[in-house]
């Protein structure tokens, strides 16, 4: 009512001031406050998108039926755990409060899910199912935080990495049962160790190990009495990190232990490939960028979908894409 009777009152008055008079007073009182108002929606709606500033993405991994993705979003310290269709864009947080809730490449079998989370103060093992029941910790100890926990292609055992509290710098891969029962460790060098994934036929587990300064792709066999670390992947001045064996139905070849990883100079010249265990042979599924960095390729079971994460060189988040072990397209899946 107060905007129409401002405007009554300047047509009443037209014939007494001037034309530019009257533009001057319109504008005053009417297109003015108009545009405070514009400029106080656009104000609000830029406060809206700042909240989403900072976010980050890590650690996807496509579930085991090779429709949906899992991944972790941060902001900050906050970390959580998402699901949601490969072909869709609706999701849900399967954690949602203000700690570290860490989900792994691997880490999902059938409808269960692990994480690692430090609600509790040490980094645990936490399994729970997609429908959102209730977490559970099957693996704790206050001496040692647990991380990147990944199931067995078979489901029936879980891998995980053990990091000495008292020295970053050290771990050892562990296992134990799916449950968290029968605890044992598996690796003995005195070294930092991380990121374990298990074979398709369930009896090697591979990580990467530091050495020197540098990480390599190192495997045990579950099978061996003696449990020695072997070397698969090793340079000296360059990075092999990131491994994951492929499911037996992703293989290019049935009954060859394949795996992909990541290989190169780390934050610079880093390509993803793929290579057989007993093979020299190197297949290049993503060549090095001087314009993006890339890494964490998470292959389904089913060997369609490679998913990774890639950022700007100069940017400073990651989001998730896909592609083939072709390396034939690459599609972004979050923004």
């Amino acid at each position: 009512m107060k905007l129409i009777t401002i405007i009554n009152k300047a047509s009443e008055n037209i014939r007494k001031i001037k034309y530019a008079d009257f533009v001057i007073l319109l504008y005053a009182f009417l297109i003015m406050p108009l545009m405070a108002g514009c400029f106080s929606e656009i104000k609000s709606t830029q406060k809206e998108q700042s909240v989403y500033k900072g976010i980050d993405h890590s650690n996807a991994g496509v579930t085991t039926d090779n429709k949906s993705m899992y991944f972790n979003r941060s902001k900050g310290s906050e970390v959580n755990v998402y699901l949601r269709e490969i072909a869709a864009t609706n999701e849900i947080a399967l954690t949602y409060d203000s700690n570290e809730n860490i989900c792994v490449r691997g880490c999902s079998f059938g409808t269960d899910i692990l994480f690692s989370s430090n609600k509790s103060g040490t980094f645990r093992v936490y399994k729970m199912s997609f429908e959102n029941t209730a977490p559970v910790d099957i693996l704790r100890n206050q001496s040692y935080n647990f991380l990147d926990a990944a199931f067995s292609k078979n489901g029936q055992f879980i891998v995980f990495s053990a990091i000495d509290r008292s020295d970053a710098n050290y771990s050892q891969i562990c296992m134990s049962d799916a449950n968290g029962e029968n605890f044992k460790i598996i690796t003995s060098t005195e070294t930092l160790k991380r990121k374990p994934t298990v074979s398709a036929d369930n009896n090697l587990v591979m990580f990467q190990k530091k050495v020197n300064g540098y990480w390599g792709l190192y495997y045990v066999d579950l099978a061996a009495a003696d449990k020695v670390e072997k070397e698969f992947l090793v340079e000296t001045n360059l990075d092999a990190f990131d491994p994951e064996f492929l499911a037996s139905n992703a293989q290019s070849v049935s009954g060859m232990e394949e795996l992909i990883y990541m290989h190169g100079r780390t934050g610079s010249s880093v390509r993803m490939e793929r290579a057989y265990l007993n093979s020299k042979a190197v297949n290049v599924v993503k060549n090095f960028s001087t314009y993006y960095y890339f890494n964490q390729p998470a292959v389904s079971n089913d060997g369609k979908t490679v998913l990774f994460l890639q950022k700007p060189i100069s940017g400073s988040r990651f989001d998730v894409w896909k592609t083939t072990l072709g390396g034939y397209s690459f599609t972004q899946l979050t923004n």
